[in-house]
């Protein structure tokens, strides 16, 4: 794929991406039920 390519939109069914690069979860947790922090969580008092 041309490195271009990369940056123009891409259409998959109703949704329209405006580029092709995405970034998956980091983080992955499981807890019972309670309040689940993981990381880029902010929490204002």
């Amino acid at each position: 794929m041309p490195e271009q390519a990369l940056f123009e939109p891409y259409s998959l069914g109703n949704l329209t991406l405006t580029h092709r690069t995405v970034m998956t979860p980091l983080t992955h947790n499981r807890a019972s039920a309670g309040l689940v922090i993981t990381e880029a969580t902010h929490i204002s008092a």
